[in-house]
């Protein structure tokens, strides 16, 4: 006879059947139910139901007992797993940090030591009338190694600023700024000062101009 038979005279699910036959107690609904369908089909197979029914208990204590010691050594198996977890993530973490700030570095590193040098002049301005013959030039750089004015070097303060003062006469002067960078790249900046002298404005007087 076919399960499918059985389950039609006996009432009980074709499903539940073969969880039976099978041993697969976990299946079967509540344990009332479970054990009053172990009776029934035993009954139908001509067997002892309390048998039958003594027989399913011992083997689903059996089955309880096992699950019993899998559940009481299941944690520290899922906290090893849990804690390996962890250090692989942090490891993984940690590495990923670290290699992203070493990037970051060797970017900044190449970036600065590839750049071109950067030479700004505050004071005085390009064109430049003065009467006083005592020049303050004041500016920054980024970038720059050596810095140059009409061949002679500057030194670079803190904060990559600059100052030096000398004194020009009388007359136009034209100033060269050269700044020099890594691999040779280097920026030049000119400014143009008029020093006049109070001669020179009463000969500007003197001709309307």
């Amino acid at each position: 006879m076919s399960l499918n038979m059985v389950a039609r005279q006996t009432g009980v699910r074709q499903m539940y059947l073969e969880s039976i036959e099978s041993g697969r107690y976990n299946e079967l609904p509540g344990e009332v139910y479970a054990l009053e369908y172990v009776k029934k089909y035993a009954r139908f197979l001509r067997l002892d139901p309390n048998e039958a029914g003594r027989a399913y208990n011992s083997e689903r204590s059996c089955d309880k007992r096992l699950w019993s010691n899998y559940r009481q050594s299941a944690p520290s198996s899922r906290m090893k797993f849990l804690t390996s977890s962890r250090k692989y993530f942090f490891v993984k973490s940690f590495l990923g940090i670290f290699s992203a700030g070493v990037l970051a570095y060797l970017f900044i590193f190449l970036n600065n030591f590839f750049a071109s040098p950067v030479l700004e002049i505050f004071s005085p301005q390009q064109y430049t009338k003065t009467q006083d013959s005592r020049i303050v030039l004041r500016g920054r750089v980024e970038n720059v190694d050596i810095l140059y004015l009409n061949n002679e070097p500057i030194a670079i303060q803190e904060g990559d600023e600059f100052a030096e003062s000398f004194y020009l006469p009388p007359g136009l002067s034209v100033l060269e700024l050269q700044a020099f960078g890594k691999m040779g790249k280097k920026s030049i900046q000119y400014l143009s000062i008029m020093v006049q002298t109070p001669k020179d404005d009463a000969l500007v007087l003197q001709s309307g101009l």
